[in-house]
């Protein structure tokens, strides 16, 4: 615990420094007539990232900024709940299968933030409905000393994760409540052809393996790192962060049939208190200083902004076998995917 406080006082010094140095995006000239106003951020990637970004675009812009964590099924709910007088006015972080499902329910405001151009076709909407900000893969967090102590193979494939010999050995979040999960439950669907019946089929093999279902998306990388479980599915800069805190027998591993990938969105949403401060934190979001903060955070994704550097420690997308994950597909078919699981497979934690 004091080792992370120390870890966390570190970054904000060094947020102040980068800030200090001009590190953010200049916050630009308000719109005629609107004050800084205040505002409320709904935050779906790991909390001290959030609150890292939140206190960020604070001491950037004077707009007074404050956030709410939740992980992105759980914000998503949240949204629903709360779809006629909402308290945030905008969503950043988590996958954008989410940010999918929740445009279609009508939640979410179209907006093309300023320096959108520059982000690639693929990490954001069509429609205009959420920017992607980073990405990040799909992977194993393998515990080595776990396995060798058991006197167990260290998987390789989506496949091996169904063996009898993993049995209880296994962690992953939850579809309903975690954004990492679904992207797992989504990629495993895709990799069967979308046939939904066959994608449920694999989760309900694997299902003796895993421990218990957890409601975030990094915790089984943290589970498998102090070797309560052998192996997690994560995100890889989730099991990357795992390793930054102190969690040395980890390793990354990718799945050999190939492996989906998250598109970490942000967007207006619909009704939003305050929807300028919402625009102008996205304009912020996209630019490449504010996408380099996520190290300080012990954050490794992929900036989506081309040139935005990418972290020493992150895995590049190109170095990975990945599917052509279909987010459009995905965030259609989320509410389906995640009430057959609940139903067949396991209820939420």
């Amino acid at each position: 615990m004091n080792g992370r406080m120390s870890r966390r006082a570190a970054a904000g010094a060094a947020l102040g420094l980068a800030l200090g140095a001009g590190a953010c995006v200049p916050p630009g000239p308000e719109p005629a007539g609107e004050a800084a106003g205040s505002l409320l951020v709904l935050g779906s990637a790991e909390p001290e990232y959030v609150r890292g970004v939140a206190r960020a675009f604070e001491l950037e812009t004077g707009v007074r900024t404050t956030y709410v964590r939740l992980s992105a099924g759980e914000a998503l709910a949240r949204l629903r709940a709360e779809r006629a007088a909402p308290p945030f006015s905008v969503w950043w972080g988590g996958a954008a299968d989410g940010y999918a499902a929740a445009a279609a329910e009508g939640l979410l405001e179209p907006y093309r933030p300023r320096g959108g151009a520059r982000i690639p076709r693929q990490y954001k909407d069509a429609g205009g409905h959420w920017t992607g900000v980073y990405v990040g893969a799909l992977a194993f967090a393998v515990n080595r000393r776990a396995l060798a102590e058991r006197g167990l193979p260290a998987p390789v494939s989506w496949a091996d994760l169904t063996r009898p010999v993993y049995r209880g050995r296994l962690s992953m979040a939850h579809p309903a409540t975690s954004g990492t999960a679904y992207t797992a439950l989504a990629t495993l669907v895709q990799l069967h052809g979308k046939d939904v019946g066959q994608g449920l089929a694999y989760f309900a093999a694997l299902h003796p393996n895993v421990r218990e279902y957890q409601r975030s998306g990094a915790a089984p990388a943290r589970l498998a790192g102090r070797g309560e479980v052998a192996v997690g599915i994560a995100f890889a800069h989730d099991v990357v962060a795992a390793l930054e805190d102190g969690e040395h027998d980890l390793e990354v591993v990718f799945p050999g049939e190939g492996t989906g990938y998250e598109v970490g969105a942000t967007a207006l949403v619909r009704n939003g208190p305050d929807p300028a401060a919402g625009r102008r934190f996205m304009d912020w979001a996209l630019g490449e200083p504010a996408q380099q903060l996520g190290p300080l955070f012990t954050a490794y994704q992929i900036p989506t902004n081309p040139d935005a550097k990418v972290p020493p420690k992150s895995v590049r997308l190109s170095a990975v076998k990945t599917i052509p994950y279909d987010v459009a597909w995905a965030g259609e078919h989320r509410q389906l995917l995640v009430e057959r699981f609940a139903a067949t497979i396991a209820p939420p934690p």
